[in-house]
């Protein structure tokens, strides 16, 4: 028996939704005479800031912090300690992106001049469908590259012998720093891809 030919193709399928969950990291960051003054100033603040998200409807499972932070500012002689920084930074999930910007705004209204919003990322809360569909269409594509291929070597494409899934991918967003703004925060969610690579090899037929 001659020797069995196959053909094996890589493939990338995408899918993609409207993402549903927003993560912002966002810090108090406040100077005082001393270390002590500046980190009880910088809690104060980080404590009214999680007040206000958990007032908003925020979970508190959905705060968490996740950075502390002080450091000492020194003159122009480089030596001489003229006071502290203090930063506390948190990480909060936010459930309803609608609503998200309205809520930054009352927590930028409670910290006031010290709030450092430091970036912005968006999430699928059941990516699973999104992934689906796009296994779906990298299987679509690979059959369809497959086909190509075979017909310019005079052969057909038979079953699929081995499939292996190279991962899901999606798309890093950058940081972005804003600026608060009289009226409330546009916050547009957009469309999250996510992307499935697949290696297949096909049973050729003459």
């Amino acid at each position: 028996m001659g020797k069995r030919r196959t053909v094996t193709v890589s493939a990338t399928g995408k899918g993609s939704a409207v993402p549903d969950q927003l993560t912002v990291s966002l810090g108090v960051q406040v100077r005082g005479a001393t270390a002590r003054e500046a980190l009880s100033r910088t809690n104060e603040k980080a404590q009214a800031a999680i007040d206000a998200f958990i007032a908003g409807g925020v979970e508190r499972r959905d705060v968490a912090t996740a950075n502390v932070t002080i450091w000492p500012e020194y003159g122009d002689d480089r030596r001489r300690v003229e006071g502290y920084q203090a930063q506390n930074t948190l990480t909060v999930r936010l459930r309803d992106v609608d609503a998200a910007g309205g809520l930054l705004d009352t927590v930028a209204g409670v910290v006031g001049d010290d709030i450092v919003i430091n970036g912005l990322s968006f999430a699928l809360s059941e990516p699973e469908p999104v992934v689906q569909a796009a296994r779906w269409a990298a299987m679509a594509a690979a059959r369809q590259k497959a086909e190509e291929l075979a017909h310019a070597a005079g052969a057909t494409v038979g079953q699929a012998l081995t499939i292996t899934e190279g991962g899901v991918g999606a798309p890093v967003l950058p940081k972005a720093r804003m600026a608060m703004a009289a009226d409330s925060m546009p916050i547009e969610a957009g469309e999250q891809e996510l992307s499935v690579t697949v290696t297949v090899t096909y049973r050729l037929k003459s």
